[in-house]
């Protein structure tokens, strides 16, 4: 019995002794008893982490928000059947820029590229899913019944029940002098196949064209640019004296009417054949660059004189 009293004992004894040396321990390394100089801390506001985004950037961001107006851009694209490929790469020059236009206007083979640019805003898929349709008509001939089909089915495929107001980009669609009006409504298949047709009355390529570029204007746009693909001298492979005669009404329509008309140069010599699309957008890639550039500077010096 008196061993178990001595070892409670000395167990008190023991662990009072060991509380006081890690009391006096803790004092002597931590204490802060008369501590009275401020710390200061020195921060380089120069130095640049080397992990990570640093935050100088973005809070000058912050403190400086955009507010910069850009202009409301049309382009304006002749109809010119085959020729009208060439306005691929124009596309692909103007995103190089960074430049995206707000309204495309467009009739005939022309409002199939502003259609499909409409809906993927984008020019490597403009691309792909021309080279799709251009497969389907190789050895067609134009403005058959069987061009027609083909035309209609890669639309229907391509668009399905999608409407024109739909699209991430205007499409405007002008109208014939009997029908002065602008159609920016309606199925994207119906509107193309319309606008297409040889035979409707109301067609725009049938009847001399109204000043629709007034229109286009109450609809907020801020800088316009007519883009003309046809070439100087140009020929139907398949003579058609009825086709040959619009497409000279338009080619001197617009070179004698309107003065500001961005031409795009080609060796097409025949509208109603292919050529091969590869060679077509590297062949006019220098005139689409001159082209892009005009475009770019008038946007800035919009944006000058407007902020």
């Amino acid at each position: 019995m008196n061993r178990i009293y001595f070892f409670l004992i000395f167990l008190v004894i023991f662990s009072c002794t060991t509380k006081q040396k890690v009391n006096d321990s803790f004092a002597e390394t931590v204490s802060l008893e008369g501590t009275t100089e401020t710390i200061s801390v020195d921060v380089n506001k120069e130095s640049v982490d080397t992990y990570g985004p640093t935050f100088q950037g973005e809070q000058q961001d912050l403190q400086k928000p955009t507010t910069e107006r850009t202009p409301v851009v049309t382009l304006d694209f002749v109809p010119s059947l085959y020729a009208s490929l060439s306005y691929i790469t124009l596309f692909k020059e103007l995103e190089k820029k960074k430049i995206y236009p707000n309204i495309l206007v467009a009739n005939g083979f022309s409002l199939i590229i502003a259609s499909l640019y409409g809906k993927y805003k984008n020019s490597n898929k403009l691309e792909w899913k021309v080279f799709a349709l251009l497969r389907k008509l190789q050895g067609i001939k134009v403005y058959s019944s069987e061009w027609y089909d083909e035309i209609e089915s890669f639309l229907n495929d391509e668009f399905g029940n999608t409407r024109i107001e739909q699209l991430k980009v205007l499409v405007v669609v002008p109208g014939s002098l009997k029908k002065q009006k602008l159609v920016t409504t309606g199925k994207v298949s119906h509107v193309i196949m319309d606008s297409l047709s040889l035979t409707n009355s109301y067609a725009f390529i049938n009847k001399p064209h109204f000043k629709y570029q007034s229109k286009v204007k109450e609809l907020g746009s801020d800088l316009y640019f007519v883009v003309n693909s046809l070439p100087k001298k140009f020929n139907f492979k398949t003579p058609n004296g009825f086709v040959w005669g619009l497409y000279t009404r338009i080619s001197g329509l617009y070179d004698n009417v309107d003065k500001n008309v961005l031409n795009i140069k080609s060796d097409i010599k025949f509208l109603d054949t292919l050529p091969n699309l590869s060679d077509l957008l590297i062949n006019t890639r220098s005139d689409v660059s001159q082209i892009t550039d005009t475009i770019s500077q008038e946007i800035t010096e919009w944006v000058n004189k407007n902020n």
